[in-house]
């Protein structure tokens, strides 16, 4: 005996803390990918998400006052720079109109050295300017690029503390049916705790309790039969437990073709394991209280019905209801069992 078991199965648990608000779907319940499960409440994220959004919104401002201080920086310089670029061409012009007046003597030399000393110094003043405004640009670069930075991260964290939130809607990740339900409403929870189990409806196995004494002659790759509502289904041995739970053994059987489709995980199913094959067998219904692989004393029953005769028999191998005779009767023999 056993049960259809899925392949694939996914523990769902809890994200963060948080108190069970509603229960969408009960065990047995067909979920698809993206199918609520359990909602959750936590007004603690609700609050967070909140402040981690106007906290974006404070660094979006902050990124859009830094360029306009910087616009209004580089017109200031921008300014600065014309002005010397004018004042520089004016100098110009007196040192070329003085040279010509100081070589006839109508300009003093002090004069025209002093006008020629006033552009040296406007023009090493306009090559500062150009070189500060050359900085600032760079400067700004990096003020946008720290402020982008902030705002990336406060990004990150609004979509952390979206993810909590969304969260809370506890969904299925593929379709299958809902096995187990770990919560009731008003349960809290804490991080980690288990809320349900959901397990494929696709890809199914049989798992079957085999009792401890036949767990010898199990192998990886025996064929079975598996009873399925009353269809015979075949299948192979592929995974052997080696934990016994109630002196079983539990053993998967993968099918060889599709299932129909009332199969389910859960449902109660039955199966046989073939382990090997004899031919010719002389076979009984397996007494009570008899091992395989001994010697019993049973009565073998004459033909007047009246009459029974102790005879020792050793049997061999047993295989469900039946245990293979090895010697001591014969075919027809007829025993009290």
């Amino acid at each position: 005996f056993g049960v259809l078991e899925s392949q694939k199965k996914e523990l769902i648990t809890a994200q963060s803390n948080a108190i069970v608000k509603e229960v969408l779907i009960k065990p047995g319940g067909v979920v698809n990918a993206g199918t609520p499960i359990v909602r959750l409440d936590n007004p603690e994220l609700m609050q967070a998400l909140e402040q981690a959004k106007r906290q974006l919104v404070q660094e979006e401002a902050m990124l859009k006052q830094t360029i306009v201080n910087q616009k209004i920086q580089r017109l200031n310089h921008q300014s600065d720079l014309t002005e010397l670029e004018s004042q520089l061409d004016i100098a110009k012009l007196r040192r070329d109109s003085e040279k010509q007046l100081a070589a006839t003597g109508i300009v003093s030399k002090l004069d025209y050295e002093t006008s020629k000393l006033n552009m040296l110094q406007l023009e090493r003043m306009l090559k500062i300017q150009q070189d500060q405004i050359l900085q600032l640009n760079d400067l700004h670069q990096e003020e946008i690029k720290i402020a982008e930075q902030l705002i990336g991260q406060q990004q990150s964290l609004v979509d952390l503390a979206q993810s909590r939130v969304e969260a809370l809607t506890v969904t299925a990740n593929f379709t299958g049916v809902v096995q187990q339900m770990f919560v009731e409403v008003g349960q809290s929870l804490n991080t980690g705790a288990q809320i349900a189990e959901v397990g494929s409806t696709q890809d199914l196995v049989a798992l079957l309790q085999v009792p401890q004494s036949q767990a010898s002659q199990l192998a990886v790759a025996q064929p079975a039969e598996i009873n399925l509502q009353g269809q015979q289904m075949k299948g192979q041995v592929t995974r052997i437990e080696p934990v016994v739970v109630n002196n079983n053994i539990s053993v998967e059987i993968t099918f060889d073709g599709a299932l129909p489709e009332s199969a389910r995980p859960q449902l109660n199913i039955q199966g046989k394991i073939n382990i090997a094959a004899v031919d010719n067998a002389l076979y009984i219904k397996t007494p009570i209280n008899t091992q395989p692989n001994s010697f019993v004393t049973l009565f073998a029953v004459d033909e007047d019905n009246q009459t029974g005769t102790a005879k020792r028999i050793q049997l061999g191998r047993q295989s469900g209801k039946f245990t293979e005779i090895k010697s001591g009767a014969g075919v027809g023999e007829r025993f009290i069992l």
